[in-house]
């Protein structure tokens, strides 16, 4: 094997979980720094034997924005700007 990919996300209490795909590794970290070095240690004990030791470990780091959140802010200060040229004012209504 010449690469290993791991799947990096945010963890629900706080820091970064790294899972990876098609092998039984995982780990866990309070920052991506951290996560790195756990991830590098978590494949060397895996993988006793250096020659089947992938050659590259690839993050694949994925964030999920709310988007949901951010779309209210910036109509609240749309909407403030507005008030303040007193133009008319958006209404927000999502699906």
């Amino acid at each position: 094997m010449t690469e290993i990919v791991f799947l990096v996300e945010d963890a629900p209490e706080g820091g970064y979980t790294a899972r990876a795909l098609g092998e039984s590794i995982f780990t866990e970290a309070d920052d991506l720094q951290s996560l790195r070095e756990m991830v590098k240690d978590a494949v060397n004990c895996h993988y006793d034997d250096r020659e089947n030791r992938p050659k590259i470990i690839r993050l694949h780091i994925v964030i999920v924005i709310n988007f949901y959140f951010f779309q209210i802010m910036l109509l609240q200060l749309e909407n403030q700007v507005f008030q303040l040229l007193n133009l008319p004012q958006f209404v927000f209504s999502h699906c």
